[in-house]
């Protein structure tokens, strides 16, 4: 019997690892998460969204075991696969930088481009004049790679890539599956997609944290509800029909989930002044540049950089008098919480929408905000954009009404009811089968749903820039 170890979730309670697994969690690079907050500084505003990327690879992890469990005794994927699958969910965000995202834009900019090119398999679908097909719509984030790197390049005796290795997993073949580069398509899916164990636990684990309602779904009936179907002879992690209330709820959530937690306006003053703080401490030799950063790779110690040295280094800067008093102030206004305030905001949509012009695609907005910031005499703002497809009108055509008759003291009511969710005839969808080859039934684009909510959510784009003064 394989010896199983218990970590017990806050959010999914009980998650068994096996041993290889195990040994991965306790390599120094994987508990240097347990440093980084999740939410960068959305503490500041959130007072328990203290959560780290350890918990949330955590759960990551687990989501994947549970779908890739049932995907196995499926036939769609192999035990060896079932094992990449876990270990890649494992170790997802192992690339991440201090304060998650916030700090990884700025060493994106200083590496000016991902730290290796990759090139990246056609495993996502859009919709064309015959139907869905394969193509390399998307690219994947810097940590993503840089973690893919991690797994290559970082060999020194606590690494993933060597406790990969001794247990016969290939830290390249992993990292494809981090950045959706796997030959597996359904293994780049579950853990690189629009709907994938990384997005079902983070919006849960973070409403939670943060104490608020936006980012609750039902994940239980979702994750009953995807299933993998075939076409042209390659497999698709879909969601069946009778999923699509419960995935409705997600695309919900998770657009609530960005407007309401992640581009709230204190979070992203805070964040701003910290990008802003790093890229001065970067340049002062008091956070690693991007050659150190590349040299400490190399040698085994950047495992060591992580949310406390980020601190550390602007509880310093913040004594230090030999420093310039913008750099001193800019520090202490983080650590005393002292936040840029709001001064004009605005939220503009991607139509013709009654409450606000359209935002030209291409146009650069800063100049227009700087413009606005000399006259208000204003020394400090940032430009936020929250950017998600274009939809898909399908034209709405009459469905077959189902008659229904009820009664009232003896007087008949009739009823016609329109299935609220049905799939016009003309909507653009290609026939596919299961793993057999039969027929099961057809596929088609949330974005062509155009009678549908999850449809018109799934296209829209909402721009919201905001001018930020001193307090």
């Amino acid at each position: 019997m394989r010896k199983r170890y218990i970590i017990l979730d806050d959010l999914h309670g009980s998650v068994a690892l096996e041993q290889p697994e195990w040994d991965l969690v306790n390599t120094r690079w994987f508990q240097r998460l347990r440093r980084i907050h999740q939410l960068g500084l959305a503490s500041m505003v959130f007072p328990g969204a203290e959560q780290t990327r350890f918990a949330h690879s955590v759960g990551v992890f687990h989501l994947a075991s549970r779908l890739g469990r049932r995907l196995r005794e499926e036939d769609h994927i192999s035990e060896q696969d079932e094992k990449e699958l876990r270990a890649a969910a494992l170790l997802h965000d192992i690339g991440h930088f201090p304060f998650s995202h916030t700090i990884e834009s700025v060493y994106e900019d200083l590496a000016g481009k991902s730290p290796t090119q990759y090139l990246k398999a056609e495993t996502l679908t859009e919709m064309e004049d015959t139907g869905p097909g394969t193509t390399s719509a998307s690219h994947c984030q810097f940590h993503e790679d840089f973690g893919r790197r991690i797994l290559a390049d970082a060999d020194d005796d606590n690494s993933p890539g060597k406790v990969l290795r001794s247990c016969d997993l290939d830290p390249q073949r992993l990292g494809a599956i981090i950045v959706g580069a796997h030959e597996n398509v359904l293994l780049n899916q579950i853990v690189h997609s629009d709907l994938d164990v990384d997005q079902l636990d983070y919006l849960l684990r973070d409403a939670k944290a943060t104490g608020s309602a936006y980012g609750l779904y039902d994940l239980n009936y979702l994750m009953e509800c995807i299933d993998v179907v075939y076409w042209g002879g390659a497999p698709q992690l879909c969601v069946r029909f009778q999923g699509l209330h419960p995935l409705e709820h997600y695309v919900l959530s998770k657009y609530f989930y960005y407007v309401c937690i992640l581009y709230q306006k204190t979070r992203c003053a805070l964040e701003g002044l910290l990008q802003a703080l790093a890229v001065n401490l970067i340049s002062a030799g008091r956070l690693p540049s991007w050659s150190d950063v590349e040299t400490q790779l190399a040698d085994g110690s950047l495992w060591e950089f992580d949310d406390v040295a980020v601190l550390a280094a602007i509880r310093e800067v913040a004594g230090d008098n030999t420093a310039g008093a913008q750099v001193r102030d800019a520090a202490h206004m983080l650590l005393e919480r002292r936040v840029l305030k709001v001064d004009a905001e605005e939220h503009r949509p991607d139509s013709g929408a009654p409450y606000g012009p359209v935002l030209e695609p291409g146009i650069d907005w800063n100049p227009i905000l700087k413009k606005a910031a000399r006259r208000a005499g204003l020394q400090s703002f940032t430009v936020l954009k929250e950017k998600l497809r274009d939809p898909e009108e399908a034209g709405a055509s009459k469905q077959a009404q189902l008659e229904v008759e009820l009664r009232t003291d003896g007087t008949p009511i009739r009823l016609l009811v329109e299935p609220p969710y049905a799939i016009p005839p003309d909507t653009p969808s290609v026939p596919a089968t299961d793993r057999s080859g039969e027929v099961a039934g057809r596929l088609v684009l949330l974005e062509s749903l155009g009678d549908t909510v999850v449809g018109r959510l799934a296209g829209h784009t909402t721009y919201i820039s905001r001018l930020y003064r001193p307090a």
